[in-house]
């Protein structure tokens, strides 16, 4: 059994939630291997429903794997005890160099510059794995900017805002706990402080492939991208000659997981038992309602609705009027109170490190997808 498959990790979130109906769980953590080929290890922060004040409590327990009759689809055939998967038992990541060396004996790549600054998240993370990719490709730690330009197509003020923070859009963990990356701001601390004996080699633009740096043994490679865009984008490091070299670690680039609990949270008030309709257009009810029926969706069902593109207002109350009666139909907005001012995600957004943002519009359609991947039935 993977235990990093994020299939894996959803069936073990939903099990949890099923088995321990008399709690809240919050936050899972990404599993673990287990003791054995077949068992995962997952921790999880939780509270008792009838608590009177938030308080946190931890657990982590041992997961078999099994497989269902059809050989096809895996199942939980057990949850142990309390406190009885030890190997997720919770620490906090370091955020510096690679496991078992100083800085100074580190090897480094950092981007500058560049045309990509507040483009569309899709621009974003494309040119992000390139980055990550060619990091990997050198051996090196890829030194991230942790702040991200929000584009105006996924803000309510139709401006493009600076000063987000990559944890509310990414799992910054799990990337810490996949490969060697490190917070600008705590590299260059670092750098200032043992800058004696350390070296750096310049690289202007991205015609010069990762090919051609491998033999590079200055601790830091700084690529430095101008201002002439589409040359200037950083993607375009891994296209040509690299683009049979260079892997994209899209595996490593998760979603953060206060997003992802968010979807799962949406998921279990709707009993993990309804189907979903994906929009990338805007549609009418009727359309929809044919779709359903196309592929004998039983009416009485729950249905939600999710969409990838993003909607500026909520969606007209009687653009579904034709699913009135044969469907009970359920969108983002019915479930506001799970990022309001009163929510564990909100909450958690007071952490110093990550400061607590709007509920914006590229988190809107994450968690969408999200709930739309987690149905019975998908219609796309």
């Amino acid at each position: 059994i993977n235990c990093q498959d994020p299939d894996v990790f959803h069936l073990l979130m939903k099990s949890a939630m099923e088995q321990f109906d008399d709690i809240i769980i919050y936050r899972f953590r990404k599993p673990v291997e287990g003791n054995t080929d077949r068992s995962c290890h997952m921790a999880w922060s939780f509270r008792p429903k009838d608590a009177t004040a938030g308080f946190d409590q931890q657990d982590y327990r041992s997961f078999t794997i099994a497989k269902a009759d059809d050989r096809k689809q895996l199942i939980v055939a057990g949850i142990g005890g309390y406190h009885s998967g030890i190997n997720a038992k919770t620490t906090d990541p370091d955020v510096g160099f690679p496991e078992g060396k100083s800085f100074s004996e580190g090897k480094y790549l950092i981007y500058s510059g560049g045309g990509d600054r507040c483009k569309s998240m899709d621009h974003y993370m494309w040119s992000f794995t390139c980055m990550l990719g060619e990091a990997q490709y050198l051996n090196r730690t890829l030194v991230m900017d942790m702040g991200v330009c929000l584009n105006r197509m996924y803000t309510s003020s139709g401006q493009d805002e600076e000063g987000k923070d990559f944890r509310l859009y990414f799992d910054f963990e799990h990337l810490l706990d996949s490969t060697q990356v490190m917070d600008q701001v705590e590299f260059w601390y670092q750098w200032r402080r043992q800058r004696r004996g350390l070296s750096r080699h310049d690289v202007q633009g991205s015609r010069i492939t990762p090919m051609k740096l491998a033999e590079i043994n200055d601790t830091l490679i700084m690529r430095k991208l101008g201002s002439v865009e589409p040359d200037n984008y950083r993607y375009r490091v891994c296209e040509g000659e690299a683009e049979s070299v260079v892997r994209r670690p899209w595996n490593m680039f998760w979603k953060s997981r206060r997003l992802l609990d968010i979807a799962s949270a949406i998921a279990a008030r709707m009993k993990w038992d309804f189907d979903a309709v994906l929009l990338h257009v805007n549609i009418t009810g009727g359309g929809i309602l044919s779709a359903l029926r196309s592929r004998r969706i039983e009416e009485g069902r729950d249905v939600y609705i999710a969409a990838t593109y993003e909607k500026k207002k909520p969606f007209s109350s009687t653009l579904f009027d034709p699913l009135k009666g044969k469907y009970s139909i359920h969108f983002l907005d019915e479930f506001k109170d799970l990022w309001d001012s009163n929510s564990d995600w909100y909450r958690d957004g007071h952490d110093p490190a990550v400061p607590v943002v709007s509920f914006d519009g590229y988190m809107r359609m994450s968690v969408d997808i999200e709930v739309f991947y987690r149905a019975k039935n998908q219609i796309d």
